[in-house]
Order: structure tokens, then C-alpha cells, then sequence
């Protein structure tokens, strides 16, 4: 009998070379769902943090709204020279199927006038925050509140700031009265994403991935709250709370969405 030669036949080479591609094949198959793993959580995270990051940043707004130093708006109690009004504090409507809301406000960082004005165009206040040429500011008591441009700001020692006002005030102001910017800050959904314009006209993008948003407003009506949308209020001043809903998309190309929910009460006076 001729004994057996060395290496290995056609079919134990064929039998080997269909194990390695299985093998193979798991491998890929094992890759391709680790990876698609790795981007659906990625895709979470996203949406998670940029959901996150649009309720605040709305939550701290729409929660300011209307608000301007020591005194509060009413029905018979204005800002001078501005719309800033208990009717106009905070208003929205609804473009391009997604509803936009417009806030208005003082900042809440103010300066504080330094020494008694003794001319209507002239105060002097402490050095932040920092005012410039053009500025809309508004200037409060607790008995008055009145609106202004910046003609000239100078600087004076310890960045004390000296400002020469556009057109003359209505009244002379104590020490302590506050100063603050006039804010005006519009949201509403662009191209998947939350954008903002402010009093200037100037817009920006706040959160990628936002494709729409949805607000519902808790108006108060004979002692009583009713849920409206915005085409439904005749009577903003009566807006007591804003629900939102996002709808979130990951911006990472994996075919994911959420919806998130925030209320945001309304501070009184």
C-alpha cells in the first residue's frame, strides 16, 4: 500500500477557506452592529444635550419676561418711549408650520446711577455693565421706567461711565435708579435648527437639530387657566405659563428623533 503524501486535499482546502469567510462574515456582521450601536448612542447623547441646552436657554428668557427692575408692569403702568407693555411682554404666532415666540425685556444685569442727575440728557452710572454709542437702555425706579438711546458714552475713573442720552428724559433720576439694556428676543425654527434675533436685527443659530417647536399657553380667564394656542389669544397679558415641545433630530446622520416637553411659568410683577 502507497502511503498517504503530505498536505491537504482540494475539499479539506475548499472546507477551510468557508469556515474563514463565516468567520469573517460574523466579524463583520459583529462590526457593523458595534458601530451602528456607537451612533445610535451617539445620536442620543446629541439629541439629549441639545434639547437640553434649548430649554434652558428658553426657560431663562421666557421666565424674564416683561421684566424691568424695581417696578412692575401692569395695566396702567408702561415703560416710556418703548413697547414694553403688560399686552406686549411676551407674544407668538405660527410660520412655516412651527410656532415662533417673541420675549421682551431689561436685562437683568443694570447699572446703578451714581449721583443725583442734575440735566435729563446726562447721568452718571457704575462701570457694568458696559454701555455703548446707539445702546437702547432702560432706565427705572420704583415709581418710573422709561426707555433711551445712547448719544456718547465717557469714561472716567474706575471705568465709572458718564452718558449723554439722545433725547432728554421726562424727569430727573435719583441715586440708585437702575439702567439696563432693552432686550427683545425672538425664537423660532430654521432649517432643523433654533435660532434667535434680537432687538438689533441680528440672528443667530442657538441649537442644530430642533425641527420644530410647538407652544401651548396657559391663558387665565375668570379666575381660571385655559390652554390656547397662540391664534387663540386676544389678551397676552393674561398669559400665566408657556408649555414647549421640540422635536429633535440627531445631526450625526443616524435616523433618529425625540420629542421633549419644558413649562415655563411666568414671574409676576
Amino acid at each position: 500500500m502507497l502511503a498517504r503524501e503530505n498536505g491537504i486535499t482540494l475539499i479539506e482546502l475548499m472546507i477551510a477557506m468557508a469556515l474563514g469567510l463565516f468567520v469573517l462574515a460574523s466579524l463583520v456582521v459583529l462590526y457593523v452592529s458595534a458601530e451602528k450601536n456607537i451612533m445610535a448612542q451617539e445620536a442620543l447623547i446629541s439629541i439629549e444635550e441639545n434639547t437640553q441646552i434649548a430649554f434652558q436657554l428658553l426657560r431663562k428668557n421666557i421666565r424674564t419676561a416683561g421684566y424691568i427692575g424695581c417696578p412692575s408692569l401692569t395695566k396702567t403702568f408702561s415703560v416710556k418711549n418703548y413697547p414694553l407693555t403688560i399686552w406686549h411682554k411676551i407674544e407668538g404666532y405660527q410660520d412655516n408650520k412651527s410656532d415662533v415666540i417673541t420675549v421682551r425685556q431689561a436685562s437683568t444685569q443694570s447699572a446703578d446711577v451714581l449721583v443725583p442727575m442734575y440735566d435729563q440728557s446726562i447721568m452718571v452710572v457704575s462701570s457694568k455693565p458696559v454701555f455703548h454709542q446707539g445702546d437702547l437702555l432702560l432706565i427705572s425706579n420704583c415709581q418710573s421706567a422709561e426707555a433711551f438711546t445712547v448719544k456718547n458714552v465717557f469714561s472716567q475713573k474706575d471705568g465709572i461711565q458718564k452718558i449723554i442720552i439722545n433725547t432728554p428724559l421726562s424727569r430727573l433720576y435719583e441715586e440708585r435708579a437702575e439702567v439696563s439694556h432693552l432686550e427683545s428676543h425672538t425664537y423660532f425654527i430654521n432649517q432643523h435648527g433654533l435660532f434667535v434675533r434680537d432687538q438689533n436685527n441680528i440672528t443667530i443659530e442657538l441649537v442644530e437639530g430642533i425641527d420644530e417647536m410647538i407652544i401651548n399657553y396657559d391663558v387665565e380667564n375668570n379666575g381660571q387657566l385655559a390652554r390656547m394656542f397662540a391664534s387663540e389669544i386676544s389678551d397676552w397679558s393674561s398669559v400665566k405659563g408657556v408649555e414647549i415641545k421640540l422635536a429633535v433630530s440627531s445631526t450625526n446622520n443616524f435616523p433618529l428623533k425625540k420629542i421633549g416637553y419644558a413649562y415655563v411659568a411666568l414671574r409676576e410683577g
